[in-house]
Formats: C-alpha cells, structure tokens, sequence
C-alpha cells in the first residue's frame, strides 16, 4: 500500500475509533461499531477522504465467525433442527421484498426498471453494481440505494430494539469476553483461530456465501457444541471488529456534492422501512410456532450485511447462530437468483465470476 493511502485508512481509523469511543461513554449499543460508522459519515460527507481497503473485512469476519460460533452450546446445537421452517422462508421474503422494491424505485421514484430492480436486491452490494455496469444501468443510483440500505438498517434497529424492549441479556457475553485470558486461554484459542483459517478455506473453496464468516463460525461452533473448546473471543479483537465494520461501511458515501444523494437516500429509506417490515411480519409468524424469538427473526431477515447482524445478534444478546445462518441463506438466494435477473434484463451475467473478482462480503 502506498504510504499516502496507508496515510488516509489510518486517519480514518482514528476517526471511526474517535466516534466508537464517544458512543461508548454514552452508553450506545454496539457502540464501537456506531460511532465509528457515523464519525467515517460524517466527515466523508463533508469532503474528506476515508477508506477502508476491502482485504481488512475478511479477517475481522474471522474473528466474528469464532465468537458468534463459540455460542453455540450443546443446548443451542440440539434446537437447530428446528429451524428449516425460518429458513424456508428466506427465498419468498427476498422475492418479495425485491419485488415490491423494483416497483417503488421504478414507479414512484422514477429509476429506469434495470437500476430499479437492481437498487432493490436485498443483498450484494458490490455484485449488484457489477451488474448494472455489464447491463447498463445507473451504477451510482444502484451503488447509492445498496450502500444506504445497509447503513439505514445497521443505524436503524439498534435503537428500534432498545425502544421496544427487544434485547435479550448480553451480560454473560460480555463477562466471558473481557475475562483474563490466560495462557491456556490463548493457547486454545490460537489453536481455534488456526482450525478458523483452514474453515475459511474451505468454505471459500466449496463457493459458501462470506466464507471468513461461514468457514471459522462452523469450526467454532462445532468446537463449542462438543465440547472441546470454551474459550471466547477476547473483548478487544471483538471491539476491533466492530470498528473496522463501522469504518467501511460509513466510507462507503463517497461524493463531490452530497446534495446528490439525499432523494436516493430518502427512497433508500422508505424502502428499507418496509423491508424491516415484512422482517417483523416474518418474525411474528415464526416467534409464534416457537421456533425463534421476534427479535432474532428480524435480525436473520434484514437486508444488511451477515456480519453486521451476527455481532448486533451477539452484542444484544440473541440468537446470533440462527441470525447468522439466515442471513447466509439470504445471500445465497440472491446470488442464486441474480443471474436469473441478469438474463430477464435481456444479458446472460456469471455472477459467479462477478463474486470472485470482486469478493462476497455479506452485504
């Protein structure tokens, strides 16, 4: 990396830290990944330049992978047979939630109907705009209403919980976290981390949806459900994650006039309102077979990014498995389905090739 670029992801770091330490002291849920988010908005918005380089997020994935995985309790591992209800559920909602959006962004905001469905996608960011590149549509349109579909949701539901008492108890979560970590601690968890990488590889290698995530999380929560490890994520490396999430995803609004993105952001908004909708309509239903709690189903639902929903699930307290696995299979309806979207838009798209080039990253 050249040393003026080293220069910008640094101070941008700063900056986001900055943020996640103000939102600390006031006592803000997820408050590292926040602050740091909303600090790297802001001053991007008012003209600085802020990065964060896409090879810092898998990693960061790797951590959550080992601490969303190491909540999986021998209890825990016996009740995912009873999820495949919720998970049958993930293709109509994207279907739904794709469709009523094309329509939105094509008829009341006036998109053209390639950038409309495109816009409206529940997920990939990057292989949606790829997508419009190779189909013609409006890439800024495409990359503002995808971009402002995962910060909306992310700075969204944190508060929306609080406010209607949707939060389960992350105290035990956050004890283990910050307990000593001594040297046999670390020792397991070195060798936990080791067994992550090659879970990464491997996901990476069979083409699972955010493999740093997927890959570590399943080695992890197969460690913890048999019993062979209890170590947890120390609290720093979790802290850390969440700052370097929140800095890429506020860095993402890039502009030489931010005039230009409030009416997309505004529909972006309005769109992502009902999305969440549907989400707790979903929730509903399926908190009331018992099959999981409202708060965890609208967390597995929301169209933001797998790994931002897993640490908010974690964070808060939930279900962060069932989060995880949900917003796994949402990725891979869409990216099962975009092709499909690519020939109905009059081109045939290896979206495969797109998500290799590009990377998947859970959005």
């Amino acid at each position: 990396m050249p040393p003026a670029a080293a220069v910008v992801v640094l101070r941008t770091l700063a900056i986001g830290a900055a943020g996640g330490f103000a939102f600390s002291l006031l006592g803000v849920p997820l408050a590292w990944m926040l602050g740091a988010m909303f600090a790297t908005l802001g001053v991007s918005l008012a003209g600085l330049e802020v990065r964060v380089p896409a090879r810092m997020r898998p990693p960061m994935s790797l951590v959550l992978g080992l601490t969303v995985g190491a909540s999986f309790t021998p209890e825990m591992a016996a009740g995912v047979r009873s999820w495949w209800p919720s998970l049958l559920l993930v293709v109509p909602f994207v279907l739904i939630v794709g469709a009523a959006g094309a329509l939105y962004f094509e008829r009341v905001v006036g998109f053209d109907r390639r950038t409309a469905i495109l816009a409206a996608v529940p997920g990939g960011l990057a292989e949606m705009v790829l997508l419009g590149d190779a189909l013609g549509a409006n890439v800024g349109r495409i990359a503002t209403a995808q971009a402002a579909r995962i910060l909306i949701t992310v700075a969204a539901l944190p508060p929306a919980f609080a406010l209607f008492g949707l939060v389960g108890d992350p105290s035990a979560v956050i004890a283990t976290s910050m307990a000593a970590f001594d040297g046999a601690a670390a020792l397991q968890f070195g060798a936990l981390a080791v067994a992550g990488l090659a879970g990464w590889w491997l996901a990476a290698r069979i083409g699972i949806p955010v493999p740093a995530l997927m890959g570590p999380l399943a080695v992890s929560a197969l460690a913890h459900a048999l019993g062979w490890a209890t170590v947890r994520t120390p609290f720093l490396l979790v802290a850390c994650a969440q700052l370097v999430l929140g800095c890429s995803t506020g860095a993402r609004f890039q502009t030489d006039n931010p005039r230009e993105l409030l009416p997309v952001v505004a529909n972006a908004a309005a769109y992502v309102l009902f999305a969440l909708g549907v989400a707790a309509l979903f929730g509903l239903a399926i908190a009331r077979f018992g099959s999981a709690d409202i708060a965890s189903v609208v967390l597995a639902f929301a169209p933001a990014g797998a790994n931002e929903m897993s640490l908010f699930a974690l964070v808060l307290g939930l279900d962060a498995g069932f989060v995880a696995t949900h917003q796994v299979a949402r990725l891979t309806s869409v990216f099962a389905l975009a092709p499909v979207f690519g020939r109905r838009l009059g081109r045939r798209i290896a979206i495969g090739d797109a998500r290799r080039s590009r990377g998947a990253d859970g959005d």
